[in-house]
């Protein structure tokens, strides 16, 4: 149930366009982009609406299917996030929530230290401890959560999400491609494993449609998550590869070899999130869990590599509709 019903292979597409890869450093140098050293990315302009633009078109393709809008906190419990595997499989990416013990001594001395001239980072990291809490690394996971201990009743139910999500790449960061901080959109499924295999795939060919037709250069590909390198790890890499279970958009920014950027992803989890939270069908059996991935800023690197930061350039393939606003509103 898990494999494409069309080969992969088929889905590649060519745009005839070679990519600019110096149109992320254009972005930067007009200020649209504003980078900073920890992977962390400020947005305006142009750049802002055109990421704007395809957060709209997602959440409309997700309306098309039926899906419930959700907005959840950037911060997950901790408690929450070690009932699952992430701790296990991407300890590196993790980003946990700390504050200042609140006990008088420790406190006093931090403010005596950032007096004294030491600075803050220094002062603090003998006197924080755990907040409990987790940034996100994938919006998904709240979605389980809220459904804890319910029978899932549609076929499938589905939700959407968009949130910011944090994965620590630990200095291998590039402004839209790989960053500490980004944004993700979700279309989460739950329910009967047939149906959410065939959600999946429709959505797939949809959004290689989309990619398409907005004049990019790309193909689809099995693909599996870096789990850390354990044991474990490797054994859910190859159980991840042969199933199936993660189909990931791959399209071509540099023109090179090795400048494939993953802009989009299309999963089926089996029943691994319903037996953590308790996600049952009507009948009593586990659901399956599923979920279609848009990473945002990426999109803004793809779509800039083939058609370049003037937005004049843009109309040849977003509709005369979608121009309300400007692009150019808001420039400075």
């Amino acid at each position: 149930m898990s494999a494409l019903t069309v080969d992969p292979k088929s889905l590649a597409f060519g745009s005839g366009r070679s990519p600019r890869p110096e149109t992320i450093g254009q972005l930067l140098e007009r200020g649209d982009l504003r980078s900073y050293d920890n992977g962390t990315l400020g947005m305006s302009g142009p750049a802002l609406w055109l990421f704007r633009y395809f957060e709209r078109k997602f959440l409309e393709l997700a309306f098309k299917y039926g899906a419930s809008e959700r907005q959840y906190p950037t911060l997950m419990p901790i408690s929450v996030m070690e009932r699952t595997d992430y701790f296990k499989s991407f300890p590196h990416h993790a980003t946990f929530a700390m504050c200042l013990d609140r006990d008088a001594t420790p406190m006093r001395q931090f403010v005596d230290a950032v007096k004294g001239g030491q600075r803050v980072e220094e002062s603090a990291a003998s006197r924080v401890r755990s907040a409990g809490a987790v940034l996100s690394g994938a919006v998904c996971y709240h979605c389980y959560a809220e459904l804890q201990d319910r029978a899932i009743t549609g076929e499938p139910l589905v939700l959407t999400t968009q949130g910011r999500c944090f994965r620590y790449e630990h200095g291998e960061f590039a402004p839209l491609r790989r960053q500490w901080e980004f944004t993700m959109r979700e279309i989460v499924l739950l329910g009967p494993e047939a149906p959410i295999a065939s959600m999946r795939e429709k959505l797939l060919l949809e959004v290689v449609e989309f990619a398409k037709s907005h004049g990019l250069t790309g193909r689809i590909d099995v693909a599996s998550d870096p789990f850390f390198g354990a044991v474990e790890g490797r054994a859910r890499t190859l159980l991840q590869r042969a199933q199936s279970l993660k189909y990931e958009l791959l399209v071509d920014v540099t023109g090179q070899k090795g400048g494939d950027l993953a802009i989009a992803s299309f999963n089926l989890h089996g029943d691994s999130f319903s037996r953590t939270f308790g996600l049952t069908l009507p009948d009593g059996q586990l659901a399956s869990t599923g979920c279609i991935a848009f990473g945002l800023e990426r999109w803004v690197a793809a779509f800039t590599a083939y058609h370049g930061v003037d937005p004049a350039a843009w109309r040849e393939v977003i509709p005369a509709s979608e121009f309300a606003p400007s692009p150019n509103r808001g420039a400075v």
